[in-house]
């Protein structure tokens, strides 16, 4: 319950479950201001930590931030955590000046992650080009990525008054896949809701790729080339209205079948 905390306290390690009956100790967070590492190294898959409490981590999480403002390792890991709260930013010696420059770039330097990668509401991207354009290649030297899900999430309500600002989606969403581009490693990709017109021509660049989906872009009218796809055993191309389009008023039986299939 917290009666060893004291003043001077600087690390704190919790082994045990998060709930709402156990959780962080008050006296913590009235005490300890000085704190600089939080550590959670509880692990029980049967029981994870907060499985259905995000609201309250998030919340939980955003105290932290505000009250401990030394902080230089903090473990968030198995709390349900959605989004991290903006007032990470505050965190000078926790944020290695990273979190300043804010979204898909903080990706670049995560060049170890592994398994699978979920990049989710990218409508939400407003994208701009960067100086250095090493600093825009935010999955390119992730080798160890097996598979990958990029995912715009829109309401169907919201395509007429979409019409006006459409040619600037379009081309914020094809510059922004261009920067998504991953290593030729990748065996699973997942393109889901993306408003461009083209796809990125990285695709043929990933020949180890074994399944790919790509599935509602209605605005979306050509694929690139796959016939240098040479592992790919799944396709799966569903709700492309564009591209339905196209092969249906097709003049002739060769350009019936479109390119991306002919090999």
């Amino acid at each position: 319950m917290g009666e060893r905390v004291k003043e001077g306290t600087l690390h704190a390690s919790f082994d045990f479950g998060l709930d709402l009956s156990c959780g962080i100790p008050d006296s913590m967070f009235d005490k300890a201001k000085k704190l600089r590492t939080i550590l959670l190294p509880y692990k029980n898959i049967n029981n994870p930590r907060l499985p259905h409490e995000v609201k309250m981590t998030t919340s939980t999480c955003d105290k932290i931030f505000t009250t401990f403002k030394s902080l230089r390792v903090l473990d968030l890991h198995d709390l349900g955590i959605k989004i991290v709260p903006n007032s990470i930013e505050e965190m000078k010696y926790l944020s290695k000046k990273h979190v300043v420059t804010g979204g898909l770039r903080e990706l670049t330097v995560l060049n170890n992650l592994k398994g699978n990668l979920e990049i989710l509401h990218l409508e939400q991207v407003k994208f701009s080009p960067s100086i250095e354009m090493d600093k825009d290649e935010f999955l390119k030297n992730k080798e160890r990525l097996q598979q990958l899900t990029l995912r715009w999430d829109r309401d169907d309500d919201d395509d007429e008054e979409r019409t006006v600002s459409s040619s600037v989606d379009v081309e914020n969403e094809e510059k922004l896949l261009e920067c998504l581009q991953p290593h030729q490693n990748l065996k699973v990709l997942f393109v889901v809701g993306y408003n461009g017109i083209t796809l990125s021509n990285w695709l043929h660049s990933l020949h180890c790729l074994v399944k790919f989906t790509f599935s509602d872009s209605p605005k979306c009218e050509f694929l690139p080339p796959m016939e240098h796809l040479a592992n790919l055993k799944v396709l799966h191309l569903r709700r492309l209205n564009s591209l339905e389009f196209i092969a249906e008023n097709s003049a002739t039986p060769d350009s019936a079948t479109p390119e991306f299939f002919k090999s």
